[in-house]
């Protein structure tokens, strides 16, 4: 009999710009002393993390710095471009907890990346030179490109 296992979607890693998971796996033998090459690279659909329920997002700005909390969503695969059904989160013990990537845009300006956070909540130094700015939060994704498809929250403009 060949071994099975699940892996759930909230422990998966980020996955690729088009939501997919790239997977390999070692055997390891029962005592421990033994241990496979690494398997081929297998491309796994993981509707899971694609098209994320949005979540309404709150902030405040100080002369320095601008706060920006959201709620990180537990239903995914929705809107028109999502194929299936939805897709529900369990979280388990850990309530509705991934890594979202954060991007703002500096008086209309393109899009840059200024980091990661695993809390629903992140802070952003304000750039001296910026009268407006666009937060825009999405599901951590590998390596970190601003992507409709994992989009939760966009704060609209800000005026600082």
């Amino acid at each position: 009999m060949v071994p099975k296992f699940t892996i759930p979607v909230e422990q998966l890693g980020p996955p690729n710009e088009n939501g997919d998971q790239l997977f390999r796996f070692r055997i390891l033998s029962q005592d421990r002393n033994r241990i496979s090459p690494y398997s081929t690279l297998f491309i796994i659909e993981s509707s899971g993390q694609i098209y994320p329920l949005k979540s309404v997002s709150r902030y405040n700005v100080s002369s320095s710095v601008i706060n920006v909390y959201w709620d990180t969503p537990s239903i995914y695969n929705t809107g028109s471009a999502a194929v299936g059904a939805s897709v529900l989160h369990n979280h388990e013990s850990e309530w509705k907890v991934h890594d979202s990537d954060i991007f703002v845009s500096w008086n209309g300006g393109s899009y840059e990346y200024v980091g990661r956070s695993r809390d629903n909540s992140f802070s952003i130094v304000v750039q001296q030179s910026a009268t407006t700015a666009r937060v825009v939060g999405q599901i951590a994704n590998y390596p970190p490109k601003k992507l409709s498809i994992f989009e939760i929250f966009d704060t609209g403009t800000i005026t600082l």
